[in-house]
């Protein structure tokens, strides 16, 4: 079809970039930057997230102290490494370049809370406080020894003792163990909600209320921190959620009783 008179044809878009008075489809066009705000806002809240699954992870983490503050550290840094490897891989393929403004996008932040989330919510049922157990079920040992009632009184001061002292809501059982020399030492469980690897916790409270210092011994395969220099000696390991304390006369005896107790197991 000719062109109107005096209308000269309208030129076509130059190589390079689009100029002025061209309209570029929506999906070539890049992304609007968001807001200040929005980005602050944003990246604040990715923050706190990932610092709050930083902790789930360290709660719910099996292992010493430098392991689970290993995992923790990876629990919040990798979030935030993923989403800005995405966020660059999008850029790369839909506008087949890297602008590094892009690792500051709020796209980066709202992919790492997606990402905290997804995986944050598997590890939630770890954190929750175990079913309680009757203490009383932890009351067996092998022989030479056998176990005996506690009376009243021995019953009713541990009792007042783990509740004020220890801070233990659940189920206490208190037995007096005797031996075939007749030795008599205290068999103390107590449902306290603890984990496995709860020891180092429960180790740092017995130094922290007694004068004598404590040492970890493995005796029947279990690590136990014992106090040797207190009278009574004590002995205290986790069958989680359980608590478990030996309390004798002497370390000969305290030694052989605890390993009564976990081999009877």
């Amino acid at each position: 079809m000719d062109e109107p008179p005096g209308l000269e044809p309208e030129p076509g878009p130059p190589n390079g970039a689009p100029q002025t008075g061209w309209v570029v489809a929506a999906r070539d066009a890049p992304d609007r930057p968001p807001s200040r705000g929005v980005a602050v806002v944003a990246w604040l809240g990715a923050l706190l997230i990932a610092g709050f699954a930083a902790w789930i992870r360290w709660r719910a983490a099996d292992g010493s102290d430098s392991y689970r503050a290993g995992v923790a550290v990876g629990a919040f840094v990798a979030p935030f490494l993923f989403a800005a490897i995405l966020r660059v891989m999008v850029m790369r393929i839909r506008w087949g370049r890297f602008d590094r403004a892009a690792v500051r996008s709020h796209w980066v932040p709202l992919g790492a809370i997606v990402i905290v989330v997804l995986s944050t919510l598997g590890n939630l049922a770890e954190l929750a406080p175990p079913a309680p157990v009757d203490a009383s079920t932890a009351m067996h040992v092998n022989a030479p020894f056998t176990l005996r009632e506690a009376d009243a009184a021995t019953i009713a001061e541990v009792e007042r003792a783990m509740r004020e002292e220890g801070d233990i809501d659940g189920s206490i059982a208190v037995r007096h163990v005797i031996g075939e020399d007749g030795s008599t030492s205290l068999f103390v469980a107590a449902d306290a909600g603890l984990d496995d690897d709860d020891l180092a916790e429960v180790t740092r409270g017995l130094d922290s209320s007694s004068a004598a210092t404590p040492t970890i011994e493995t005796i029947a395969g279990e690590e136990i921190a014992v106090l040797a220099e207190a009278n009574p000696v004590i002995a205290t390991w986790v069958d989680a959620p359980l608590i478990l304390s030996v309390y004798a006369g002497d370390l000969t005896t305290l030694r052989a009783v605890v390993e009564a107790v976990i081999e009877s197991g």
